[in-house]
């Protein structure tokens, strides 16, 4: 059997973790408590998040009227061959010419590794993607793929609209995913009708 590595590049969610400006914290509580000295106990916690919680995938329903919903994405494109780029040393705007820069022939799914908490896709950047790639997947690590605050949300609506939109991950963790290429399992949270779900994504090297 072939032996394989594994990136875990999901963020954990816990109490007190960060979330998108706004939206209602993450929160774990227990309802019952596993008893050694009682054989019928079990433990169980309530939770309460978003549905962008964490490391998360958007749909199109995010932003676009009639849009995709998360339960109808398909798994061929959140699962596969992936490159990661790794923009951290250059400035937070992630723009057309960066990404002009990276190699992109071919790619369908694209992770980005950042600079730090100000990083993000340009408009022009998104509109390179769309317009002159193949990239159906694009993956960051940050809480928002765009500039906060963005009137109008115009690199979401860029990315997720017309026929074939371009899903976007959300909170990577790529603290030790190095650039290269990779096997990217990304697998949602299968809830029906929902603008997007928390995600457990991994990369793959064989």
């Amino acid at each position: 059997m072939n032996l394989m590595s594994i990136i875990d590049i999901s963020r954990e969610l816990y109490d007190g973790m960060p979330s998108y400006p706004g939206d209602p914290p993450f929160s774990c509580k227990p309802l019952s408590v596993l008893d050694e000295n009682d054989p019928e106990s079990c433990a169980t916690t309530s939770l309460s998040l978003t549905s962008h919680s964490g490391t998360h995938l958007d749909a199109p329903a995010h932003f676009i009227p009639g849009g995709e919903t998360i339960d109808r994405v398909p798994l061929e494109i959140l699962c596969g061959p992936a490159l990661v780029v790794d923009l951290s040393d250059r400035a937070a705007s992630i723009s057309k010419e960066a990404l002009a820069a990276c190699g992109l022939d071919k790619v369908e799914r694209l992770i980005i590794k950042t600079a730090g908490d100000d990083a993000h896709l340009t408009l022009d950047g998104a509109r390179y993607l769309r317009q002159n790639t193949s990239v159906r997947l694009i993956g960051i690590d940050r809480l928002s793929i765009e500039a906060l605050p963005s009137p109008g949300h115009p690199v979401h609506k860029t990315l997720l609209g017309g026929n074939e939109p371009i899903y976007i991950i959300e909170g990577l963790d790529l603290k030790t995913a190095q650039a290269g290429d990779y096997q990217l399992v990304c697998l949602p949270l299968k809830i029906r009708g929902m603008d997007g779900a928390p995600a457990r994504v991994l990369l793959v090297v064989p």
